[in-house]
This record gives structure tokens, C-alpha cells and sequence, in this order.
């Protein structure tokens, strides 16, 4: 499913974290984007990693989460928080072991990109019940260079316009499997409350295009972002994530 593995999950759970401020941002954003209701009876949580949503996602909707990550290590740094709330599989996207029609909502946080795009979602297709929906979480080629650091390390960069779907495109995939496009939207998300926290989180290599390019120009970026962060005025920082909603 990923095409980078996490040198550290234990790392990437630190940086990864979703601070209470995020988590009431995409409580929102998730709830008036695909409101609770009964038709939503079973989720999936699909290229979870270390669990960030599956607990947000049975809050808000209130029924089991199938939480489905091809990374065992990155599923044992999941958080006892989790247990009970969600069943957790380790499989890839592109061979679910699900049931046919078994579930109502797939969520898929940050993974779109690390897919094999047609046959991730014709395992969605299949999976998905009658009416079912997909929220999908990801950057596109047009918001991939939105995010400050980025500008630091134009490796990364030029690897993100690379994999990156285009917008078009990734509407495009569900469509030709019957997943019609219900609601684009831009979610403005927290990301750190401050340039030291700022560093401190990109510094940590958790971002997978960051553990892409080798370590001379992550070393040079580090520098000039170091700097970049020292200068810049206190304040928070937030990324745009763009939100795709899709429906049978």
C-alpha cells in the first residue's frame, strides 16, 4: 500500500499526533461533510497507520471501524485508546479482506497516493454496500507545494507533483468505478502551534516525502527551514488538506 516504509513508527506516531485542536477541526470538517446517520453502519478505515482517525471516526459515527494498515509495526503503535473501539487487519488496499457489500463508509486518510490507484479502488467499489460513501483525505498536485516547509526542499517537492494524483484524476478513478463525486472542500489544519513546534515536527522525517530524497538535501533543507523558523513571527501554522466526498 505505501511506497516508502516509516523508518520509525514510533517516531511517526510522535509527529503524526493529532493534538485536540486538530481532532475538533476534523471532527467538524468530517461531520458536515457526511453526517451520522442510519444508513452508516460499519466503517473502514483504510491505510490507518497508527490509528490517527479510527477512534474520530466511531465517535462520530457511532458503529464499528475496521481499521486496515499493510504495516503491522505501524498497527502495534496504534494506542491502548483504540482497543474496542475498531477491529484492526493488517492487508494491503488492493486485496481487502472484507466481505463483498460489507461496509458503508471508507475513510482514507494520507494513502491515496501510496495506491495502486485502479485496484484500490475497484476493492473499494467492491466492498462498499449499497449507497455507500468514500471520504477521502489527500493532498493534490494542486495544493501539494501549498505547504511552507516544502519550499525548502525542492526534492520532495518535485517527488509530491510526481505522485500526487491531480484533482481531475483522482475524481476520475471513483467515477469510472460508479463512485460518482459528491463535494470537494479545502480543511484548513492545525498543524503546529508554533515555527519551533513547526521544525521540530518536519525535522523528524515522519513525512514519507521526506524519507524519499536522500540525505544531503534533507540536511541542506533542514538548514534553511532551521533558519526560515527562527526568523519567522511566532504564531500557528496550518496546511491545507483537501477533502473529496464520493457515493454509489
Amino acid at each position: 500500500m505505501r511506497s516508502c516504509a516509516t523508518p520509525s513508527p514510533e517516531l511517526y506516531a510522535r509527529a503524526r499526533r493529532l493534538p485536540a485542536e486538530a481532532l475538533d477541526v476534523w471532527e467538524h470538517a468530517i461531520r458536515d461533510l457526511l453526517p451520522p446517520g442510519p444508513s452508516i453502519r460499519r466503517v473502514l478505515d483504510l491505510g490507518c497507520g497508527t490509528a490517527r482517525f479510527s477512534a474520530l471516526l466511531r465517535e462520530i459515527y457511532g458503529v464499528p471501524v475496521v481499521g486496515v494498515d499493510p504495516s503491522l509495526r505501524m498497527l502495534a503503535q496504534r494506542g491502548q485508546s483504540v482497543d474496542g473501539l475498531a477491529r484492526f487487519v493488517a492487508a494491503h488496499a488492493e486485496a481487502l479482506p472484507l466481505d463483498s457489500a460489507s461496509v458503508d463508509l471508507v475513510f482514507l486518510s494520507m494513502v491515496y497516493h501510496h495506491l495502486r490507484a485502479d485496484d484500490a479502488v475497484a476493492e473499494i467499489a467492491r466492498v462498499l454496500g449499497a449507497g455507500g460513501r468514500v471520504i477521502v483525505r489527500n493532498p493534490t498536485r494542486e495544493t501539494a507545494g501549498a505547504f511552507e516547509y516544502m519550499r525548502f526542499f525542492p526534492e520532495a517537492l518535485a517527488l509530491d507533483l510526481e505522485r500526487m494524483p491531480a484533482r481531475a484524476a483522482l475524481v476520475a478513478a471513483f467515477e469510472a468505478r460508479g463512485l460518482a463525486g459528491r463535494s470537494h472542500r479545502i480543511v484548513m489544519h492545525p498543524f503546529a502551534t508554533s515555527y519551533a513546534e513547526y521544525f521540530t515536527k518536519v525535522s523528524a522525517r515522519a513525512l514519507s516525502s521526506l524519507q524519499a530524497i536522500s540525505d544531503e538535501p534533507l540536511a541542506r533543507g533542514l538548514a534553511a527551514f532551521e533558519r526560515h523558523c527562527r526568523r519567522a513571527a511566532d504564531q500557528a501554522i496550518y496546511e491545507q488538506v483537501e477533502m473529496f466526498l464520493f457515493s454509489r
